[in-house]
């Protein structure tokens, strides 16, 4: 009963008009006991008794997992193989040209791996070279054959 009281005392302190500056230096005092009313919760000896039995009552240890988590490392096991794949399809992908960007665990990999993130890199910078040379190659090819004609 005591907190539904001073829940609804806190409605009320936030549910208020605005105030114009006349008028609140009066109500500023009046804010403040009800704002510190409404902050105390009062709990019954009959609630702290209940609150010591249940605390009593739960189990000191934690429940084993069914046949010793042997699903659990399982699920583990595939999901590590599944990003495993992710990341060498993401890989596979740079390196041939026909990616369509990157998965977040090949990010990652790619984040904490040196090695790996300058491969990345210098693949993107032959490639990048190899597409201007090619459209060297087209330009040159038809200003060639604008000239001939």
């Amino acid at each position: 009963m005591q907190v539904n009281q001073s829940v609804q005392s806190v409605n009320q302190v936030y549910s208020q008009p605005a105030v114009t500056p006349a008028a609140n230096s009066a109500n500023t005092s009046n804010r403040s006991n009800t704002a510190a009313h409404a902050d105390t919760v009062t709990i019954s000896a009959q609630a702290m008794a209940l609150s010591r039995n249940d605390r009593s009552s739960l189990p000191g240890t934690l429940p084993a997992l069914p046949n010793n988590g042997d699903k659990v490392d399982a699920y583990v096991d595939y999901k590590k193989a599944q990003m495993q794949y992710q990341v060498a399809s993401d890989l596979t992908g740079i390196a041939t040209g026909n990616g369509n960007g990157i998965s977040a665990p090949t990010a990652y990999y790619l984040n904490n791996n040196d090695d790996a993130r300058s491969a990345v890199v210098n693949q993107q910078v032959q490639q990048q070279n190899l597409a201007a040379m090619q459209a060297y190659a087209t330009a040159s090819d038809n200003a060639q054959q604008w000239y001939e004609e």
